[in-house]
């Protein structure tokens, strides 16, 4: 995160400062995401930090969250990732020092503070840690498990998926977060032996819960990560046949395709991928334009630039496998010509039987080796007999 040299003085009275994290909200609902991140670097930076999480921890995991997922707006992950393993830093110390304050009661051992100064900061404490435990801690930590997995940190997004999934065993979003986390840390992209056992259970839990998009696509992925294509495709189909006309709509067909999208991708169907690829960055295009913001998006959205990065990808796929359709096509009628030749010239010529056998069998390894290395006629053409190249690449430009 950017340093700012310049300090700010603070208000320290609660009202003021509650005022002073409302604006975080004004901005976010403007979408002024590097007006937050600037403010918050300031904050930060400030004399006072240390005292303000002291007195108003709350509001300033409020406002942490918001600047974090103002820095993923804009892509930016890392910073996503440093600012709220900071405050996680913050909350161990505010806890430890909690625990100290109560020994130091039990034992009586007042030196540095006073017996009444000691019982009005536990109190203090015990309030603010209930609070964040009730209100706050579900979604710090489903944020840090998110950055994590961004970050392509799997392990440790893992580690803060589990610490959420004790306070919301039903919550969509973290389900699924958690398996695709798992999913990801694999080496082969698969979920196995005791993950596949609890991602099928998690499967059966999913399919008690109340039928709507959410669930229907939350199925379509787990399957996606078992590698059940068909199902998982089954499931987001129905995802999109439920979804309704509102303010939504347009923005959960994004989500909905972004795994259509990845499935495609998966089974090598390279035309579909790029289909959908297409009609996401036209979604997303259209979402960008809109005032509406999603504060507790349970799938977060594709970024443009990674789906414009997988558009040209598969586009040069595409032209690869329709080169090496060709490709193969000329090849292999110039291997069948010379077979037809060698057998043509055994009946005409006498040719002897022997020397034919060894003539096919060099033609058969020939092949071979060119339909295994892919050796493209057209390079081959233009390599070792250049004049030929310029005739038949003179002559499809007059096709073309």
């Amino acid at each position: 995160m950017p340093r700012i040299q310049k300090s700010i003085k603070l208000p320290i009275k609660p009202v003021k400062f509650q005022d002073f994290c409302s604006d975080f909200y004004d901005l976010y609902d403007k979408q002024k995401y590097l007006n937050i991140i600037q403010l918050f670097a300031q904050f930060s930076n400030s004399s006072n930090y240390d005292e303000m999480c002291f007195k108003y921890f709350n509001y300033v995991v409020g406002i942490t969250i918001l600047t974090a997922i103002s820095y993923c707006n804009i892509g930016d992950y890392k910073n996503a990732k440093d600012i709220l393993v900071s405050l996680e830093d913050t909350y161990y110390i505010f806890k430890r020092y909690y625990y100290l304050l109560i020994q130091i009661l039990r034992r009586h051992y007042f030196i540095n503070i006073s017996q009444e100064d000691a019982k009005e900061l536990v109190k203090h404490i015990n309030k603010t840690l209930q609070e964040f435990n009730k209100h706050l801690r579900l979604r710090f930590y489903n944020n840090l498990a998110y950055v994590h997995y961004k970050n392509e940190l799997y392990k440790d997004a893992i580690r803060y998926y589990k610490k959420t999934l004790p306070y919301a065993p039903n919550n969509v979003q973290i389900i699924v977060g958690y398996y695709q986390a798992i999913y990801y840390s694999q080496p082969k992209h698969c979920v196995q032996g005791k993950y596949k056992k609890t991602l099928e259970i998690a499967i059966k839990q999913i399919l008690s819960l109340e039928a709507n998009f959410d669930t229907y696509l939350a199925l379509g992925k787990l399957h996606y990560f078992l590698g059940e294509h068909q199902k998982a495709l089954n499931f987001i189909n129905i995802a999109i046949n439920v979804l309704k006309q509102d303010d939504l709509k347009n923005l959960k067909e994004i989500y909905a395709y972004d795994w259509i999208s990845r499935i495609a991708y998966k089974q090598k169907q390279y035309s579909t991928a790029s289909v959908f690829y297409e009609k996401i960055i036209d979604s997303l295009v259209k979402e960008q334009g809109r005032n509406f913001i999603d504060h507790e998006a349970i799938h977060p959205k594709p970024e443009l630039y990674k789906m414009l990065k997988f558009l040209n990808e598969t586009k040069q796929l595409i032209a690869n496998q329709e080169t090496s359709k060709l490709n193969k096509s000329i090849w292999l009628g110039i291997i069948i010509t010379s077979i037809f030749g060698v057998i043509q010239f055994h009946y005409e010529q006498h040719f002897d039987q022997v020397h034919c056998f060894y003539l096919l069998l060099g033609i058969f390894l020939i092949s071979c080796i060119i339909i295994r290395t892919e050796i493209k006629f057209f390079d081959f053409l233009q390599k070792y007999f250049p004049t030929y190249y310029k005739v038949i690449a003179f002559l499809f430009s007059r096709l073309k």
